[in-house]
């Protein structure tokens, strides 16, 4: 099993090279596996949201519908490990209408514009970073009303209709009560442009869905939750990943889905977030690949969790008895990092500590 390197640089591919043949055999093994993706309930959600979009944005130049529905805003709302990102970028790769083109006189044009937002943030370092993501020549000084406009000119100029921000919490979970204002106008401006219609796909944690509740925004935008997997649907859903990544993805044997009390602690160590939890269902096979091992086994779980959370023998919740009692999210920590948080109650406060 090998993936294709026709489009790979050619810096990866002299590492490829380099690479003995057993050992790129499972990484490609490996990749491919990770590359599967898991539909769920809420991925229908998503799609329907899409599908408004992507219509509102086909009859945005057709006579009397050139007032398309005033959504034009998606949010995806998660905790940090829900999934988010993953399930954007799945739905997107599989419209033609948000994936690269070529058109009649041989320009490419990508109507999808993705990118991180950076913390600390202010309007105008988001009107840069979008510009910095487009590639797009700036001056080093630049006024924040000039900086939205080439911003939306820029779009405009490489035919993007799509502008995915992620980590879009960042734009106002440090702003203050004026810079809050002024992005809200900002994406308002942005998905009613009167000469190119701009569609915004915003992901992150809170305080995402207490900004959308500002006047600007309340009836601009569509919400899609990405809840934690806590009640029996989520907890099926779970063995039904665990089973699916195993078995079909990565072609291996096990009978972990069917051990009630495994499937508790993998939800646990995975704090519920489906995304986490297939990462770590996911190393876990990794592990059974690289040892050749046929059958995935609670042992690959304790090794993936291990280098996973970076906790001690005593903190695995795949081994120990007091599982239920560990968060996960604090097994890293050591004595020297107790130690620290005693001297430090404020700073440990603000840590969530």
């Amino acid at each position: 099993m090998t993936t294709t390197t026709n489009l790979i640089s050619p810096s990866v591919a002299r590492i490829r090279s380099l690479q003995p043949a057993h050992r790129l055999l499972k990484a490609d093994r490996i990749a491919q596996m990770n590359g599967r993706y898991i539909g769920l309930k809420r991925d229908e959600s998503l799609a329907f949201n899409l599908d408004a979009q992507e219509t509102s944005i086909a009859v945005s130049e057709i006579g009397k519908f050139s007032r398309p529905d005033k959504r034009r805003i998606i949010a995806v709302l998660g905790e940090s490990g829900a999934g988010k990102t993953t399930a954007l970028f799945e739905h997107i790769s599989q419209r033609p209408a948000m994936l690269p083109y070529v058109d009649d006189d041989g320009n490419e044009f990508d109507p999808v514009l993705s990118f991180t937002n950076p913390s600390p943030n202010t309007p105008l370092l988001f009107a840069l970073e979008g510009l910095h993501a487009l590639k797009f020549p700036i001056r080093k000084k630049m006024q924040e009303n000039e900086a939205w406009q080439v911003f939306r000119d820029a779009l405009k100029a490489r035919r993007v209709h799509w502008v995915f921000v992620d980590e879009a919490q960042h734009a106002i979970d440090t702003a203050n009560v004026i810079e809050i204002t002024k992005i809200a106008n900002a994406f308002k401006n942005l998905v009613q442009m009167p000469d190119w219609p701009v569609r915004l796909i915003l992901a992150g944690v809170e305080p995402l869905g207490s900004f959308l509740t500002i006047k600007q925004l309340t009836n601009r935008h569509t919400v899609v939750h990405f809840e934690k997997m806590k009640d029996a649907v989520g907890i099926a859903t779970i063995q039904h990943a665990a089973k699916t990544i195993i078995t079909e993805h990565a072609s291996l044997k096990t009978a972990l889905h069917d051990d009630p009390e495994f499937i508790h602690r993998l939800a646990h160590a995975g704090e519920h977030d489906f995304g986490t939890v297939t990462q770590i269902i996911r190393a876990a096979t990794e592990n059974a690949i690289w040892d050749d091992d046929a059958v995935v086994t609670d042992e690959h779980f304790k090794k993936a969790y291990s280098h996973f959370s970076g906790c001690g023998p005593l903190d695995n919740i795949f081994s120990v008895a007091h599982w239920s009692e560990i968060t996960p999210r604090l097994a890293k920590l050591r004595e020297a990092d107790r130690l620290w948080q005693k001297e430090h109650p404020r700073h440990a406060k603000v840590l969530g500590l």
